[in-house]
């Protein structure tokens, strides 16, 4: 089994803002998301 890229924790909230998720809150390191709702 290949072993995995090494992500940072900004890389990966950069990355799932792109997938649509939005930011809630973040305390410290911990960052909440969510998933934007489609606009009807």
């Amino acid at each position: 089994m290949p072993k995995l890229p090494v992500v940072s924790g900004s890389d990966a909230v950069r990355a799932l803002e792109h997938l649509g998720f939005v930011i809630i809150r973040q305390r410290g390191s911990c960052v909440k998301t969510n998933a934007r709702q489609p606009s009807a």
